[in-house]
């Protein structure tokens, strides 16, 4: 997401708050800013918050903790410091993978609602977390959700152990289009009304990551969620990675998943672990995995994906043309239209009354002295024409040169898992080779056997087959805790392709083994 100044963003400041609060508030957001060490100027967050909240006629005192992470950034973002140097860390451990966290505080009030406010080492503000909190007050999402737009950096907010309602949730699905937040964590926060998919269904969302660990949820709200994890729903473009571990999620809440994975292509991560999912789940979750037949619905959207293909290649097309400073193709039809309209300009005899045809008046009838000089007119027409038609083509051609072939290739992220190269074509049905994009899986603590185990391995010997470049498919499974003995030779034939998987080789020893 572009990220704007505060000055532009004060703009909608008037608008934001009658949308949140109900009411109409004159005052403007104090300008009240930090500067970073690389110069930008950020929003004063864990001073606006408290005064804001106060405003609205807050019945507590917030409290907001300032931490301020020091430590190496990663490589991409590194920058060259030649005349700071970072206090050295006493520890054994290796000083580069250490982040020291430095914390501002004062003494908060007895009753004060503690909310921690993490900045990065250029002051940026990039994470808020609220522990052990009761938000059910809604004039604390609503600051907030005020608050959060003008922090460009904000990207993940943390709402653990906490007191919830519904209200919290759509404050924060209004939030989410508002602002850069890629990553909600709800662990430990049930609330009753589990209306946990609105966050995956705002429009304009960036959410990638989220985490509802803990949360009392069963297959009826598992059943809203994988409903909108969809290839055509917004969360089936975003969402990357989905942690729904030690809830109430049975087999039926697992079909629904499986579903779900039958045309998602981005979800990348699903955490199962702890549930009640017993082989049979398992299994449909591992059959979307695989090479499966497209169902009627499918073939219904794969129709509509090459419909929109096709309009997007055509304006494809469209824009080269218009790159090139061309208005349409080499006209190559237009002599033989030309023709076409010079034979319907001959005269055609009636047969019954050897009558000249009403629509082939006398006036166009041409005398047989004026032939050769149409002719010779015709003739330097075409001479033209051909001259024309010639330095068009040449202009196109050289003009296409430039043109880079990856723009055209990615027409096809619109079929996203109707992709012709995804689909099989066998015996008159049309089969697809199945979700090659998920890669790890974790359903530790459940109630799974060996039955699921020979599957998996039936998977993981399939996936390593058919991959491409591209795609990793299943490099990370986690099985502790089933009812699975501590050896066995599936364990062993798992660990052994998996082994190879990472590698980028292929073998057969897992074909070797026979299960009785």
């Amino acid at each position: 997401m572009a990220s704007a100044s505060i000055a532009n963003r004060a703009k909608s400041t008037n608008w934001l708050r009658s949308k949140w609060s109900g009411t109409t508030v004159t005052t403007t957001v104090q300008t009240e800013v930090h500067t970073g060490d690389d110069g930008q100027q950020t929003l004063a967050f864990e001073n606006l918050l408290p005064s804001m909240y106060n405003k609205y006629g807050g019945l507590n005192s917030i409290f907001v903790k300032k931490d301020v992470i020091r430590g190496d950034l990663p490589k991409s973002s590194k920058r060259k410091e030649s005349s700071t140097k970072e206090e050295p860390v006493s520890s054994k451990k290796s000083a580069s993978r250490k982040v020291t966290v430095r914390t501002v505080e004062s003494e908060p009030s007895p009753n004060a609602i503690i909310i921690t406010a993490r900045y990065d080492k250029f002051n940026r503000l990039i994470e808020l977390v609220m522990n052990k909190t009761d938000l059910r007050i809604r004039q604390i999402m609503q600051v907030i959700a005020l608050l959060a737009p003008y922090c460009d950096s904000l990207g993940k907010i943390v709402i653990q152990r906490c007191h919830i309602n519904a209200f919290v949730i759509y404050d924060l699905s209004k939030m989410l289009p508002l602002t850069a937040i890629t990553e909600i964590c709800l662990d430990e926060s049930p609330l009753p009304e589990a209306n946990y998919a609105i966050l995956l269904n705002a429009e304009g969302n960036v959410l990638k990551h989220l985490s509802i660990a803990r949360c009392l949820i069963n297959d009826v709200v598992c059943e809203q969620i994988a409903s909108k994890l969809r290839y055509n729903m917004i969360a089936g473009k975003q969402l990357l990675t989905l942690n729904l571990s030690s809830n109430h999620i049975t087999d039926e809440g697992a079909k629904f998943l499986a579903d779900a994975l039958r045309t998602n292509r981005r979800l990348r991560y699903l955490n199962l672990a702890n549930n009640c999912i017993t082989d049979t789940g398992f299994n449909q979750i591992l059959d979307t995995l695989t090479e499966f037949p497209l169902t009627p619905t499918e073939i219904t959207q794969k129709k509509a994906c090459c419909v929109e293909y096709l309009k997007k290649r055509l304006a494809f097309f469209m824009d080269q043309l218009h790159f090139t400073g061309l208005h349409s193709l080499p006209d190559c039809g237009s002599r033989a239209s030309k023709i076409i309209m010079n034979k319907s300009d001959a005269i055609i005899p009636a047969k019954s009354s050897g009558k000249i045809l009403p629509q082939y008046s006398a006036d166009r009838i041409k005398s047989r002295t004026e032939i050769p000089e149409i002719k010779k007119v015709k003739a330097q027409s075409r001479d033209i024409e051909k001259v024309n038609s010639a330095k068009s083509a040449t202009t196109y051609s050289k003009q296409s040169e430039t043109v880079k072939p990856k723009d055209f290739s990615t027409l096809y992220d619109c079929m996203g898992p109707f992709n012709p190269d995804h689909l099989v074509y066998k015996d008159g049905w049309t089969y697809s080779k199945g979700n090659l994009e998920l890669s790890y899986l974790n359903v530790a603590y459940n109630d799974l056997t060996l039955i699921g185990m020979r599957k998996l391995l039936t998977v993981l010997t399939y996936q390593s087959e058919v991959r491409q470049p591209g795609q990793t498919g299943l490099i990370n499974i986690i099985i502790e805790g089933n009812l699975l003995p501590s050896d066995c030779p599936e364990i062993r034939a798992i660990n052994n392709v998996l082994a190879n998987i990472l590698t980028g080789t292929r073998s057969s020893t897992s074909k070797k083994f026979t299960f009785t």
